[in-house]
């Protein structure tokens, strides 16, 4: 893949490479790698998660079958779709599509999509559908037939102070990077070694 890249991409990625080792020279590596070792059994604590039996699963089917009305609460970024190397590329598919559209078109449910995109990213992938959306994790809401509102005024005043650690993070983690969004900022570990990515997840949600 590397030989047959075109020389732009190269000359991007080089220097997106050289500016983080500028900043990130061995000294402040070292520095860092010692004091996080002393802190290393801490910052190592393991999340189980908790699977979906086939119990759990039949007693979710049987519930549905039986109630006279649902609430479908969906999350999409990783439990409908993939997480993918790009977040721009987590469209959904024609499967998915025909599957949730036939879920909102039945009068029984009441279907609502909740994601991390931004609301112009979920109105045009599901914005014809007879269903609630949440985007930002919560930032933005849709109901049913209405349009886009926020609970409260919100202000993007607190990234001043929260980007500069994640960029932190982002000089390193090689493949790292931030995406800004109106109201948040989301710490991309998709491309980076996978087990260094979590170590620095489980960093930033400790300090």
């Amino acid at each position: 893949q590397a030989l047959e890249m075109p020389e732009q991409e190269q000359v991007g990625r080089n220097r997106i490479m050289q500016k983080r080792l500028r900043r990130y020279d061995i000294v402040r590596w070292a520095d860092e790698f010692t004091d996080k070792l002393l802190h290393a059994k801490g910052l190592q604590r393991e999340m189980a998660a908790k699977a979906l039996t086939y119990e759990m699963q039949s007693k979710l089917v049987n519930d549905f079958q039986r109630s006279d009305r649902a609430l479908l609460l969906l999350d999409y970024d990783g439990t409908l779709v993939p997480f993918s190397p790009k977040p721009e590329e987590a469209r959904p598919g024609t499967t998915l599509m025909s599957l949730i559209e036939k879920l909102a078109a039945n009068p029984r449910s009441d279907v609502v999509l909740i994601s991390g995109r931004d609301k112009d990213t979920l109105e045009r992938w599901f914005g014809h559908l007879s269903a609630g959306l949440v985007a930002e994790h919560g930032v933005w809401i849709k109901e049913k037939g209405g349009g886009w509102e926020t609970i409260e005024t919100l202000t993007s005043e607190w990234k001043e102070e929260v980007y500069p650690i994640l960029e932190s993070s982002v000089d390193r983690t090689p493949g790292s990077f931030v995406e800004e969004k109106g109201f948040s900022l989301v710490w991309h570990y998709r491309k980076a070694d996978p087990r260094l990515g979590e170590l620095r997840a489980r960093e930033l949600i400790n300090n």
